[in-house]
């Protein structure tokens, strides 16, 4: 007989229509059964009650863009998602026997961690930018074999580079069509984001305009080839996010159906002090062998950003901010991902948390911001059962003590878990 729970009395945040509302949650194995008014049901035998007055239920929360390979020895820490009330992460990019192998010891029990989609390694074109993480691709047929291959292996989708051709992301996309994936990715930089849309890219990771979206020839030569660090700095002082074709570019994107994962936190890390990341004091959470490894060797630290890149930083954040407010306000759909795992604010599941505020800063609501980290976040990755508050779905639910829409959340905060029905409490 499958074990029923009641969740009783809490308030229930509805990340679909907005709101929060207090509620009785029936579980039933792994499904949510049903969602009534406080009261409606009568304790049996065959019930268990957990009483939830005075708490705050949401969704298991999903990172949209988490690196896991980046997770060093024997015993990953993924249970650190868990315990941030993360129940699913998508990894958009590492060795894809890595990602696999933390994958299957989740599924077999032998880690403690959240549910996990995986692309493999990163399609880029010559020269690829992160080695140790891609697969150079530098025309159609070897595009299309790549796809076909890294579907056998497990993967859930493909990631497209910056350095990725025209005529190789068209490939990419008609074959990962016809094997039933999707594709995510950067826009490429010989293409510009309206390109990109047009041409079929669906699922945007950070928000890249490219130079040649907007400025003379000349200029966008210069900018669009140059390192990351330099480049968007340089790029948004220069973009006035008011002018009329960027609201053109998002009515492109919202015909479009666009999934827009910003990634804030990225580059508030990588342009901001990396001091606060290095000695941040939530870094004890993390087993001693994982925070040295990352100490000496991390993507974020071994980004150098020069002086005058941080001071023009200081000027376009607010208008990478504006730019999704504006996202949000017009339609498209947007997710919450960190771009971590590292130190400090990019610790695994602290991370989502971080990003939720970076969000709400920009604009959007607090039940917005969630939204982007559950129901966006599971239509995005098609898992439609997922994501919810509602009847019939999996029963992927995070319980609070402080009101989620509001409080920047921490691991103290989350009184109980539950991961297909089954609960982990936050004092295991």
């Amino acid at each position: 007989m499958m074990t029923r729970r009641l969740l009783r009395g809490a308030q229930v945040v509805d990340v679909v229509n907005g709101g929060v509302s207090r509620y009785d949650i029936l579980v039933t194995g792994d499904r949510i059964s049903e969602v009534v008014p406080p009261g409606s049901f009568s304790s049996d035998e065959d019930l268990e009650t957990i009483d939830l007055d005075g708490c705050w239920v949401t969704p298991g929360l999903i990172d949209m863009h988490c690196h896991l390979a980046l997770i060093t020895g024997p015993t990953p820490p993924v249970s650190l998602f868990l315990d941030n009330g993360v129940t699913g992460i998508r990894d958009p990019g590492g060795p894809i026997a890595v990602q696999s192998a933390i994958r299957q010891s989740v599924a077999e029990g032998t880690l403690d961690g959240p549910k996990i989609w995986l692309s493999g390694e990163i399609f880029d074109g010559s020269p690829v930018v992160w080695p140790s993480a891609s697969r150079a691709v530098d025309d159609p047929d070897a595009a299309r074999a790549a796809v076909r291959d890294q579907a056998a292996r497990g993967a859930d989708f493909v990631k497209v580079y910056n350095h990725i051709t025209d005529e190789v992301l068209r490939a990419i996309l008609d074959e990962a069509a016809k094997v039933g994936i999707p594709v995510v990715g950067h826009v490429p930089r010989s293409m510009g984001m309206p390109r990109a849309v047009r041409a079929g890219l669906r699922n945007l990771e950070h928000v890249r305009i490219a130079a040649r979206d907007f400025l003379p020839e000349e200029e966008a030569r210069v900018i669009d080839p140059l390192p990351v660090t330099e480049r968007e700095p340089r790029l948004w002082s220069r973009l006035d996010v008011e002018a009329p074709w960027v609201d053109d570019l998002i009515a492109e994107l919202v015909e479009h159906d666009i999934t827009l994962d910003p990634t804030l936190l990225i580059d508030e890390v990588v342009f901001g002090d990396r001091s606060i990341d290095i000695d941040h004091p939530d870094n004890a959470f993390l087993p001693e062998y994982v925070r040295l490894a990352w100490e000496a060797d991390s993507m974020v630290t071994s980004l150098v950003v020069d002086p005058e890149s941080r001071r023009l930083y200081d000027t376009g954040r607010m208008r990478v901010r504006r730019f999704v407010e504006k996202c949000v306000a017009a339609g498209v759909r947007i997710v919450a991902g960190t771009d971590g795992v590292g130190l400090g604010r990019l610790l695994p599941g602290f991370a989502v948390h971080h990003e939720l505020a970076l969000l709400r800063e920009a604009g959007l609501s607090g039940t917005q911001a969630l939204a982007a980290a559950t129901h966006q976040a599971a239509h995005a990755l098609g898992a439609e059962d997922l994501g919810e508050i509602a009847a019939g779905k999996r029963a992927d639910l995070a319980v609070w003590r402080v009101d989620p829409t509001r409080e920047h959340l921490r691991p103290e905060h989350l009184r109980l878990l539950l991961v297909d029905g089954v609960v982990r409490r936050s004092d295991d």
